[in-house]
């Protein structure tokens, strides 16, 4: 009778959290952010047979979720909600794990399945947890391994058996190819080990069981620790570049204050500033501290008792450490393998709640406790999905604004010339696929791009908050019109400039150059834009703009640098006074990423140095590749400088 009640509990409550789990995960929260854009990326990659130990894009990432979300996709095709299913079902199985993990944390037998079922309910109504679960990124796995692996040690220091502690190394190792985060995992066991020897509840137990753990785990994260081994670098990249040592201290004190009073501020992961925990989960945890400290005393309690509180604020205060180490605490995404053990903790501390209230006030008051525990899971769902996931805030927080622009651009036949947005985007290369070769990136703030072939293209505009169109846009193809564009609220975020197919771009006059650089690239003309003159006069300490307009002729096999340099000629050798030297557009359109027959306008700005000796000036420009610093051929004829550069004109300083 007791395993039925029990069955039956353990399936209303992974019915519920299913329910929170699941409902409008292909909806809330709104877009694709860019790190569930990135996996799913790399999860096409790896379904095309590029299969990698780690993924060293994005700055790194274990390989984990991104086989996670492969599986999604093979099974359900690439929608923006593949990953995030996929780690909503990560998340449910984090629930389903703590029933057996609770039970081998009960104080005693006889609150055993109560345990389990009280934790199961309280990491439900975790928000913070519901949060990771609906994201497709690392975090949710580093919460699944930290349940499996504490389930996995309880269970082996309570039956001695291997397959047990095993099943600890596997979950261990799991966290080790899940996010780097979880590296505390190894920590959080030995810290258990040492508190079974410090308090004298099956010592050696505990000795030969961390020897198995670590030995299964070990092997299993053995072929990602020798990749790691012929690749240092990457093991500690992400650590140097998030985590700061002398700020451990502050960062602590702020991810314990993360649980109680003011919660991480990123909207990924939380309503910014909401604690980790609500006003009922405060006093389930203030009451499983009372618990534990009450235990230390003498003869208060068994010395498995206090081992088994011991190791839940171990798993904890280590699933924390993460986010301790890095400046910007509390961060719940990095201390999300502290999950399992708070929700754990809550559900000792509802016990001891409940056995204090129905020694003072009798067994049915005592019942409030767990019906409270219950009743919270409504509130969790009425803070999440409507104050949370409809906040307006979550529409750049999940870069709504990039998936709305990369379905529009499904949507389209031909050529689309989007400012910012790069064409390496994941949301953009994630929904379009091989579509994203229609995709040519600029940005309209450096510089100006079209097709020189008189071939239908749309313009896509992000303007942002409050942002102005780039009027070059319009007044460069006026017998274009307007599309519809992408709203943010009341506002237009991303607008449209579609142009026919013959249209002629209306350009202002440049001095004709008509040079081949190199095998990519002919300059087609400049113009000076400031000072603005027939024969330009320059000032000292002005600025000389000059717009350079490129043909492109292919993509280029390296990365090229464009040079504009203001020479003083009646020297040997010229001397340089005023030059700049950056890719075109100021990268946003890297060579290796032209497309054949774009133009581009480059502004160039060449700050004037305060002292301009009077005299005739030499303007020249050309390229060279960036790696190596060498200029690349230019073509003959009399503008040619040299076989290296070009002179565009020559300028009067008075």
């Amino acid at each position: 009778m007791e395993k039925t009640r029990a069955l039956w509990g353990t399936t209303l409550v992974l019915l519920a959290a299913a329910a929170m789990h699941l409902w409008h995960i292909t909806s809330v929260p709104a877009g694709l952010h860019y790190d569930e854009a990135f996996h799913g990326v790399q999860a096409q990659s790896v379904l095309g047979g590029n299969l990698r130990l780690y993924f060293t894009e994005n700055q790194g990432n274990e390989p984990a979720i991104i086989y996670l979300t492969a599986v999604a996709v093979r099974l359900l095709g690439s929608h923006t909600w593949s990953g995030r299913l996929a780690a909503s079902l990560a998340g449910l199985v984090t629930i389903a794990l703590l029933v057996p993990a609770g039970r081998r944390s009960a104080p005693d037998s006889n609150t055993r399945a109560a345990t389990g079922l009280l934790g199961a309910v309280c990491l439900t109504g975790l928000q913070w947890h519901l949060n990771v679960s609906r994201f497709g990124s690392q975090p949710v796995l580093a919460a699944l391994a930290a349940a499996g692996t504490l389930w996995g040690w309880r269970a082996g220091m309570q039956s001695g058996r291997t397959r047990h502690f095993a099943a600890a190394g596997l979950f261990c190792a799991l966290g080790l190819y899940s996010y780097g985060a979880a590296r505390v995992l190894p920590l959080a066991l030995l810290g258990a080990a040492a508190a079974h020897v410090v308090l004298r509840a099956h010592p050696a137990r505990a000795a030969r069981g961390l020897l198995r753990s670590a030995a299964v785990c070990a092997i299993a994260y053995a072929p990602l620790a020798v990749w790691f081994g012929l690749h240092p670098g990457w093991f500690t990249n992400r650590l140097l570049q998030v985590y700061a040592a002398r700020s451990v201290p502050a960062s602590f004190a702020r991810m314990l204050g993360g649980l109680l009073w003011r919660g991480d501020r990123n909207w990924v992961f939380n309503l910014p500033g909401r604690p980790a925990l609500d006003g009922l989960q405060v006093l389930l945890f203030a009451a499983a501290l009372g618990s534990s400290v009450w235990q230390l005393l003498p003869r208060k309690s068994t010395a498995a008792a206090r081992t088994n509180s011991a190791t839940l604020w171990i798993f904890l205060l280590c699933g924390l450490l993460p986010a301790a180490l890095a400046p910007d605490a509390p961060h719940f995404g990095r201390a999300a393998g502290a999950l399992p053990a708070l929700a754990l903790l809550l559900a000792l501390g509802a016990l001891a709640l409940w056995r204090w209230l129905a020694a003072a006030a009798g067994p049915r008051v005592a019942l409030l406790v767990p019906v409270m525990c219950v009743a919270s899971l409504p509130f969790t769902a009425q803070s999440y999905f409507q104050q949370w996931g409809a906040n307006h805030n979550l529409y750049m927080a999940f870069g709504a604004g990039d998936l709305q622009l990369a379905q529009r651009i499904k949507l389209l036949d031909a050529e689309v010339y989007v400012s910012p947005q790069p064409q390496d985007h994941p949301t953009l290369r994630y929904v379009l696929g091989s579509a994203v070769a229609r995709v040519h990136s600029y940005n309209s703030a450096a510089c100006d791009l079209w097709p020189a072939n008189g071939a239908a293209f749309t313009f896509a505009s992000a303007l942002g908050d409050g942002g102005v169109e780039p009027p070059f846009i319009r007044g460069l193809f006026p017998g274009g019109m307007a599309a519809s564009p992408i709203m943010r609220g009341d506002f237009p975020y991303i607008v449209f400039w579609q142009v026919p197919a013959g249209s002629a771009a209306s350009l202002p006059e440049w001095q004709p150059v008509e040079r081949q650089i190199g095998d990519f690239a002919q300059l087609r003309g400049f113009q000076i834009v400031q000072p603005v003159a027939a024969t330009p006069v320059l000032q000292p300490g002005t600025e000389l703009i000059v717009d350079l307009y490129w043909l492109a002729l292919a993509p280029s096999a390296q990365p090229a640098t464009v040079f504009v340099h203001l020479l003083r000629s009646d020297t040997s050798p010229p001397q340089l006074l005023a030059g700049t030297d950056q890719p075109p557009c100021r990268n946003h359109v890297p060579t290796t990423q032209w497309h054949a027959a774009d133009m581009l306008r480059d502004r160039i700005v060449l700050p004037l140095p305060a002292v301009l000796p009077a005299g005739t000036y030499e303007l020249s420009a050309g390229m060279y590749t960036s790696a190596s610093g060498e200029r690349l051929p230019v073509s003959g004829g009399e503008s040619a400088l040299s076989t290296r550069a070009l002179r565009l004109q020559n300028i009067t300083v008075p």
